[in-house]
């Protein structure tokens, strides 16, 4: 008679263990991931931005500035900030005579490149008097050099659990195999062959890992999705930025499958070598 697949009695505390793990490794790394995705989208929405200016002329030149930028190759867009709306953001700070200053026109001005800027400002001066013309890059680089740092340390600080992941499983393997040395032993002295040996424990290894990134990749996405919902609504651009896209949700939803395969082959690769079973 061949002997059935071997049962070892389950050591619950040590599956535990290893559950909230790799729950924990979950959790962080999906975290870590939103972060650094949301770092992505924030610079390459200030990078958008990059390629914007603000250009101040005398109001009576603001119809032939508004038209030779628009003729310009490398404008995208050329608007005239409303001068009402203007008036309005600046009586604060000058009073209720504002106006009867001479408040220059402002024109927002949208590039295809930064690349064509320098062209752009020196056709500018050429023709019409400017008074100022303010490039967003200028200010916006501080912002957007903190967020590339931002974005590396959060992406390093996501890939350590996918390092430690499949250490973790392996060690706990080894212990699970050491705990279980005189019953394997044993049911190995009854004539039991290594590929029945193993099958206990791969399904416990198996088990183990997917319970655990169940638990972390549920509880870490719950997170990300209370979050993006507080931040939702009308508000900074940046802040609506820095929200999982789609395509970023399909990246964080894939990162428990991830960490959960990582943790059965190594699992199954330490028992092949230490008990010699197919993995």
């Amino acid at each position: 008679m061949t002997p059935g697949p071997a049962p070892f009695p389950a050591t619950a505390h040590d599956d535990r263990a290893l559950a909230a793990l790799l729950a924990t490794l979950v959790f962080l790394a999906i975290v870590a991931a939103a972060v650094a995705l949301g770092a992505a989208g924030s610079v390459r929405m200030l990078d958008r931005s990059g390629a914007r200016l603000t250009v101040q002329v005398p109001a009576a030149a603001a119809g032939h500035a508004l038209g030779l930028l628009r003729a310009t190759p490398g404008v995208a867009r050329a608007v005239p900030v409303d001068r009402a709306t203007l008036l309005r953001l600046l009586r604060p700070w000058l009073g209720e005579d504002v106006a009867d200053l001479p408040i220059p026109a402002l024109i927002d001005v949208d590039l295809d490149d930064t690349a064509t800027l320098p062209a752009i400002e020196h056709r500018l001066r050429g023709v019409v008097a400017v008074i100022r013309i303010d490039r967003a890059d200028r200010w916006l680089a501080p912002v957007v050099g903190a967020l590339r740092r931002l974005l590396w340390a959060a992406a390093a600080f996501a890939l350590l659990p996918v390092i430690a992941t499949p250490l973790i499983a392996g060690r706990a393997t080894r212990h699970m195999l050491a705990r279980q040395h005189e019953g394997v032993a044993l049911v190995r002295a009854l004539g039991a062959t290594d590929r029945q040996l193993a099958a206990p424990f791969r399904r416990r290894i198996a088990g183990t890992a997917l319970a655990g990134a169940a638990i972390g990749g549920v509880a870490a996405l719950a997170i990300v999705l209370v979050v993006q919902a507080a931040v939702a609504g009308p508000g900074s651009d940046l802040i609506a930025a820095a929200t999982p896209a789609p395509r970023d949700w399909v990246v964080l939803a894939a990162l428990p499958v991830l960490l959960a395969v990582l943790a059965i082959v190594a699992g199954r690769h330490t028992l092949h070598r230490a008990m010699g079973a197919p993995a």
